[in-house]
């Protein structure tokens, strides 16, 4: 959950300009670590909303990102693929290109340009903060508990 989940939060970031508070949420426990979680956050009448879903223990890697919107939807079927997918609500459906590389080598490059003197990354520390708070959120809404290792 901590490895998959910010990558989600963090996409709906971008979309929305913001996170939603996070409102309800169900994780499957195992050995006392949750292994998957299922989340709803926003969902307030009018307002931006988001579902995340992932599991650690899935015997299919499936990594899909879908924006449902008004007039559409845009689905990213996989981190690595090069295109994302319209569909409008008339029927009609466009393929937009999008860049293939790896995102994690795209975030890096961008923090290496910056200490080189270039833009600053697009996502801040605070931003990092606010995705830690919401999956802590969305355990504590799903009712797990942190779990301590005691000292040997």
């Amino acid at each position: 959950v901590w490895i998959l989940a910010p990558h989600d939060l963090s996409i709906g970031r971008e979309v929305l300009g913001s996170h939603p508070t996070p409102a309800a949420a169900r994780a499957a426990v195992v050995g006392g670590r949750a292994v998957a979680l299922t989340g709803l956050l926003g969902g307030e009448a009018g307002s931006p909303w988001q579902t995340i879903e992932v599991s650690a223990c899935s015997p299919v890697r499936r990594r899909e990102v879908e924006l449902v919107c008004r007039d559409g939807s845009a689905v990213l079927g996989d981190a690595y693929l090069d295109a994302v997918h319209v569909v409008r609500a008339d029927g009609s459906r466009e393929v937009r290109p999008v860049s293939a590389e790896p995102p994690l080598l795209r975030e890096l490059a961008a923090f290496v340009t910056y200490l080189k003197g270039g833009p600053p990354p697009k996502s801040t520390g605070a931003d990092g903060l606010a995705v830690v708070e919401a999956i802590a959120r969305l355990r504590e809404l799903a009712g797990v508990q942190r779990v301590r290792k005691e000292a040997a």
